[in-house]
């Protein structure tokens, strides 16, 4: 076969590169939406926030507002700036004090928290707050007494049909804390313990997180302690005959398992558990862990271990996954300035990969943040407990950890490769060339999204290609954008506009065991009007004057198209690429509109494919 010589070496070279490549920290871009100053406005914002249909943030301070007692805040964007509004200021009596969770919202507009402290026993509150005008109401729904009801709840509610969902670190039956609902009746709302933990060596205790559900119905989450090793549990809360029954899919031994969870689980898609530790692992600062089911017993894995270094270390934030099955999260030391990270880990072939999108100095930027991350059109906003100009916390964004290349102009979209020293090259060819005279066309398509409101005026489109040839013949080169390819593939979809155009093939000046890269760029003047949507793209690059010994020569003589590896985190510019979802048309090859990532998966490797690819325009 033709590329047998360059795959071998490619391959050879990716996996060396998977084995050395330390945790990559991309240069990033971080704004402040707000710093607290900690009076009236707030402090130590010590839980994450979250947005409603408009784009406004909520979140809460532990402290500060009128009474000292904490807040619940408002970020409202206007011209590019964000304004904050407290619109609760806890008295720190029975109304509650001392919030440490996330709000949640429901489809009306009310928000739902907690309070640690505060209430007539001062064991902590469920509240909610509803908004009438631009003024805001709080209704104490439930006062813990610190008993067997359980007390200070620490973790976000989760709603569900109606009831709120939470646990408590105190309280229960058993002193070790408890999981509750709170529900309606007769317009009253009413506490119910779903379970009690038990603690010591069986059972685990102190449950700080939130909890989730599966699709049956049974719930979710985590304990801090408790278990042979006292270093916490996953379990299951199932729900039968009125009843709930506990059951615990792991305990945590503190070594290299990981231990001490301070949040709770998500789940992806195929019904796996994800999560953090806060203390063990490998260098024993905390690690990323992945429960997954089979024949009705839980293994454990741990994704990624913590250094404590530049990549971070203490997690003590649960995780979001994006569409793309990414891993985001916070850790609260480490980083470049020992202040604190936001990172992200992505599936890759041979494991996961850790990028450190943002390094706080605990300066004006913020720093040592405990609380998750919110996801929004590609951008991860947060909180940080310290930092900003009177230490007292900030409210943060952190966009793309790189910049868009200089010949992406104006720039719509990039998928780029973010290691600087090196191209990333599979097996897939893009190319259109005479091997030995014979013709051969091989096509990569790679997808791309216009966000909704949005309307795209395209004028361009590049590629990043491993090429042998060094210039194209003929220069005129082909384009297609199209849409509705089936995500099983087999065929292309729709096809929205297609053309030949002169292109330019210029070195980027990196190579690939000793084969460089060049960027394949063509452009056109009437602008392809694209609405908002999931598109692909394919240039192919042209080799096949019969008279040119580089279109025709035998071995490798093509085109490899770059990529990400899906290693390195958001793409360079634009929406997030759905790396899932490339195609490689490639008929020669036995592959019909073939998705790459079951092709990786049928080779007995786990990642997929973000091409480093391009779109040019105007919105």
């Amino acid at each position: 076969m033709r590329f047998t010589t360059l795959r071998s070496q490619t391959i050879a070279i990716l996996a060396i590169s998977l084995i050395l490549l330390p945790a990559t920290a991309a240069a990033s871009n971080e704004k402040v939406l707000h710093t607290f100053i900690g009076g009236s406005d707030g402090s130590y914002p010590v839980a994450g926030l979250i947005a409603d249909a408009a784009g406004n943030m909520y979140g809460t301070t532990r402290y500060g507002g009128v009474n000292g007692s904490g807040t619940v805040f408002k970020l409202t964007p206007s011209g590019g700036t964000w304004n904050e509004s407290v619109i609760y200021s806890f008295a720190g009596g029975n109304d509650g004090s001392s919030p440490a969770a996330a709000l949640i919202m429901d489809k009306a507009g009310n928000l739902y928290g907690t309070t640690r402290l505060g209430g007539p026993a001062g064991a902590g509150t469920v509240f909610e707050l509803s908004p009438s005008g631009n003024s805001w109401t709080e209704t104490v729904l439930y006062s813990f007494t610190g008993g067997a009801d359980g007390g200070s709840p620490q973790g976000a509610l989760t709603l569900r049909a109606g009831s709120l969902f939470g646990t408590t670190p105190g309280g229960g039956a058993l002193g070790n804390g408890a999981v509750f609902r709170l529900g309606q009746v007769n317009g009253k709302w009413q506490e119910h313990v779903l379970y009690s933990f038990a603690g010591g060596s069986n059972d685990g205790a102190y449950p700080y997180g939130a909890v989730v559900f599966d699709k049956a119905g049974s719930l979710y989450g985590t304990t801090e302690s408790g278990g042979p090793n006292q270093a916490g549990s996953v379990f299951e809360l199932q729900h039968s005959n009125g009843a709930w029954t506990e059951k615990v899919l792991y305990f945590f031994t503190g070594n290299l398992d990981g231990g001490t969870l301070d949040a709770g689980v998500i789940f992806d898609s195929a019904g796996n558990l994800y999560g953090t530790t806060a203390s063990g692992g490998k260098n024993s600062v905390g690690t990323v862990f992945e429960l997954v089911s089979a024949n009705g017993a839980w293994t454990e894995q741990v994704l990624y271990n913590f250094t404590g270094a530049a990549d971070g270390g203490f997690p003590s934030a649960g995780l979001v996954m994006d569409k793309n099955g990414n891993l985001f999260s916070t850790t609260y030391v480490g980083g470049t300035n020992s202040s604190g990270t936001v990172f992200q880990l992505t599936p890759s072939a041979g494991g996961w990969t850790e990028t450190v999108l943002y390094s706080f100095s605990g300066g004006d930027d913020g720093g040592f943040p405990l609380a998750g991350v919110l996801l929004r059109n590609g951008h991860v906003f947060g909180t940080t407990v310290e930092g900003g100009s009177s230490q007292s916390g900030v409210a943060f964004e952190v966009t793309h950890p790189q910049s868009r290349p200089a010949y992406c102009k104006p720039c719509l979209f990039y998928g780029g490769d973010f290691d600087t020293s090196s191209p990333a090259a599979d097996t897939f060819a893009n190319e259109n060339i005479l091997p030995g005279g014979s013709a051969t066309l091989s096509q990569i398509y790679s997808p791309f999204e216009v966000p909704a409101g949005e309307t795209w005026k395209v004028t361009g489109l590049f590629v990043n290609s491993i090429a042998y040839p060094t210039k194209l013949d003929p220069a005129t080169t082909p384009w297609e954008i199209r849409t509705g390819i089936p995500q099983a593939g087999g065929n292309g979809g729709t096809l929205v506009a297609s053309g030949k155009a002169r292109a330019t093939m210029n070195a980027t000046g990196r190579n690939l065991g000793g084969v460089p890269e060049y960027t394949i760029l063509v452009s056109w003047k009437t602008p392809v009007v694209l609405q908002p949507g999931i598109y692909w793209e394919n240039v192919t690059p042209q080799c096949t004057n019969p008279n040119n010994s580089q279109c025709t020569a035998q071995g490798f003589t093509g085109f490899l198209e770059s990529d990400m590896e899906t290693m390195y985190g958001f793409n360079g510019y634009g929406p997030a690429e759905p790396w899932q979802d490339s195609f490689w048309n490639a008929p020669d090859f036995g592959l019909t509109w073939a998705n790459t990532y079951q092709v990786h998966l049928q080779r007995g490797e786990p990642g997929g494919d973000a091409f480093s690819a391009g779109v040019i325009g105007t919105k």
